[in-house]
């Protein structure tokens, strides 16, 4: 078809391909041996949904969030009884409670729209889970705050985190 990148394609006798470490980091398999060769059409890169789903659903979250604490920093207090005192703390948790949300959202929505930038925004989404979540932690124990609502800031914390590490991990170069 014109407008269309052709791709020489082979089909692979399957017990030449190592399967449990593409798994994670596409591309480690290895083609030992092919068979009936073929012209056929550019297709998506099977593991491209990836980082669509994962920053994609972390985008929009920071995103989402960011937005409410610009527009409603006293949500926070219904959350977890955080209260400005001043205008100028308002100020604050607009600008770190918000404007941050919204920073990260934009970097890891670059990560979607460069994928040469995905690796470096899976290390911004693991940072920016596994960070707040250490302090969280440390809170659990310190200040016996464990309820409901920061047990499920820290599930999310953990899940993105994960998340964010398995697509660096894939993201990485491949040796060899």
């Amino acid at each position: 078809m014109e407008g269309h990148p052709q791709h020489r394609n082979c089909i692979v006798n399957p017990d030449a391909f190592r399967v449990a470490p593409s798994l994670i980091r596409p591309g480690l398999g290895s083609f030992v041996e092919t068979s009936a060769c073929f012209e056929a059409e550019a297709v998506p890169v099977p593991h491209m949904w990836y980082p669509r789903i994962v920053l994609g659903l972390a985008a929009l979250m920071f995103a989402t969030l960011g937005v409410l604490l610009v527009a409603r920093p006293e949500k926070l207090a219904t959350w977890v009884g955080i209260h400005a005192s001043s205008s100028g703390a308002t100020t604050e948790l607009r600008a770190w409670y918000g404007g941050l949300e919204i920073a990260l959202a934009a970097l890891l929505v670059w990560g979607i729209a460069q994928p040469s930038f995905a690796a470096t925004s899976y290390i911004v989404l693991a940072a920016a889970s596994f960070g707040p979540l250490a302090g969280r932690l440390v809170g659990f124990v310190a200040d016996k705050s464990a309820d409901g609502t920061l047990l499920a800031f820290a599930a999310t914390e953990i899940a993105f985190g994960v998340l964010g590490v398995i697509g660096w991990l894939r993201s990485a170069p491949v040796e060899g």
